[in-house]
């Protein structure tokens, strides 16, 4: 159980992405022209080399997640062989998830996700993330900071969730977002490099994640290079009938 749980830690964390925004604003617009200029799509896919490093592991491997809108969530992770060692798909309600290596599987509701990740995240901000859209957080306190010539933050808070996002004021992309969970003694930030074209957006095509659970800190390094989006996409999910399922 505990390395499937390792399997969902690592495919969450590739699930995390913030986007760019071309836009003169000011205090009162940048946070509905970050809502408006987000990747406008009906299907969205990506690949990216990763590299995840922990207390007990470090791995190389590659990552596939692919998306329909409003709709599910499909990935894929595969080893330096080639090898997938997992694969999860992620609805409004349902959540499974596939380990090749352990040879088990879970099939659980979409809880199964907030309740691991102990991420009260819906299925929209999920898609958001991956996406890589401003997070919404519903019944959230905004707030704009402009610092002249050095930054722009956006500040979003709930009962429950904290985010930070600083944008560049130059190219207005990201430079760093952070989420916090204020319940619980965890925290993802997310610096962001290079960036690409896509959509007519600016997609981050490098990534360095921390990942904070009390203790434990996890590292995972991203570097996407296939994305796209409004294409025809496959997502092939069979259980092999040989694997033991798992609560």
């Amino acid at each position: 159980m505990g390395f499937i749980k390792k399997q969902f830690s690592i495919l969450f964390a590739i699930a995390l992405s913030v986007h760019t925004i071309h836009a003169q604003v000011n205090s009162y617009s940048l946070f509905h022209e970050a809502r408006a200029l987000g990747i406008d799509y009906n299907t969205f896919s990506c690949r990216a080399r990763c590299n995840w490093k922990d207390d007990k592991l470090q791995m190389d491997f590659q990552a596939s997640i692919r998306m329909v809108k409003d709709s599910l969530i499909w990935g894929s992770v595969t080893g330096p062989l080639g090898i997938e060692a997992a694969r999860f798909l992620i609805t409004k309600d349902s959540f499974r998830l596939i380990s090749n290596l352990s040879k088990e599987y879970i099939v659980s509701d979409v809880t199964y996700v907030q309740r691991w990740l102990s991420l009260p995240l819906s299925f929209g901000q999920l898609q958001q993330l991956v996406a890589g859209q401003l997070v919404l957080v519903e019944n959230a306190v905004t707030d704009i900071s402009i610092n002249d010539s050095s930054s722009f933050i956006i500040y979003q808070e709930s009962p429950k969730l904290f985010f930070k996002h600083i944008l560049n004021p130059q190219s207005y992309t990201f430079n760093l977002s952070v989420l916090k969970d204020k319940l619980l003694d965890q925290s993802i930030s997310t610096t962001f490099g290079r960036a690409d074209s896509l959509g007519g957006k600016m997609f981050p095509v490098n990534r360095s994640m921390i990942i904070e659970r009390g203790k434990e800190t996890m590292n995972l390094q991203m570097e996407f290079f296939k994305y796209s989006i409004n294409e025809s996409l496959s997502f092939p999910f069979e259980i092999n009938t040989g694997f033991k399922r798992i609560e």
